[in-house]
């Protein structure tokens, strides 16, 4: 999720000089959070079962900058999606098996691009790289998204907060407000897909399957069956040398200038 949603204050290294700035009041957090405008109008009636607890506390989370985990801990998987690259690969060479680079493909790209929120790999079947070229409905719940038309590259859905991961601090003219544009549905609609049973559609379906079974076998912390590698703050006090079960002593040897320890 963009820092935008939230209106979230980027910490990254590169942000230093507006980032440690202090902001004025509602500026940031819960008080100026699209998302928070989202939740308070309950989202166009898609969140009517949503309580007010449930509310409360992605209020609080947005109000904590939208902080992850609350752990040190980890697995011996770290937080990486398992053969991401491969994943990503395989489904844009389905694409373009498809026909799909005739429009994906634009401006000096050799191959389509992709956004990672295409895929879902909770309920593969929801993926939106399967519903967006499907009739809208139907049993496979299609979006109709698709236009004949080339897709506009400096339109990606999804980005990284203010301008990208920077580690050299940037001046402020780099952390201007970005708009956030609005879906462009010009173009013909078109299904490039007949239905759930398109060949291309099962190909990709396995391909995210396949992903997700990876993904539940290599899993976070914060995903069932992890085992869970105990871990500490970088920042840590140094440990000291262990004691002996009878203790320690400091002698002062007398022809020796400094302490001597003893186990």
């Amino acid at each position: 999720m963009a820092a935008y949603w939230i209106a979230g204050i980027d910490c990254m290294n590169g942000t230093a000089y507006w980032s440690t700035r202090i902001f004025p009041p509602r500026s940031h957090g819960s008080g100026a959070a699209p998302f928070a405008d989202l939740l308070a109008k309950g989202h166009e009636k898609r969140i009517a079962g949503l309580t007010r607890a449930e509310r409360d506390l992605i209020m609080a989370w947005i109000d904590t900058n939208g902080l992850y985990y609350g752990t040190w801990d980890t697995t011996e998987h770290g937080c990486t999606l398992a053969d991401w690259d491969a994943t990503r690969n395989q489904l844009i060479a389905e694409m373009q098996a498809a026909g799909c680079g005739h429009c994906h493909v634009a401006g000096e790209q050799t191959s389509p691009r992709f956004d990672s929120d295409w895929i879902n790999l909770e309920t593969p079947q929801w993926s939106r790289i399967l519903r967006a070229p499907l009739a809208p409905g139907g049993p496979a719940m299609g979006l109709g998204s698709c236009r004949n038309r080339p897709v506009d590259p400096a339109r990606p859905r999804v980005r990284l907060p203010w301008n990208g991961y920077a580690h050299a601090v940037q001046p402020l003219e780099r952390f201007l407000t970005q708009p956030l544009a609005s879906s462009d549905t010009s173009g013909d609609a078109i299904a490039s897909f007949a239905s759930s049973e398109d060949s291309h559609y099962r190909t990709m379906l396995a391909i995210i399957d396949k992903a997700r079974e990876k993904a539940l076998s290599t899993p976070r912390v914060d995903m069932p069956g992890a085992r869970v590698v105990g871990g500490e703050c970088r920042t840590d006090v140094p440990k000291l040398p262990p004691r002996s079960q009878n203790g320690a002593r400091l002698e002062q040897p007398a022809a020796a200038n400094s302490l001597k320890y003893s186990p």
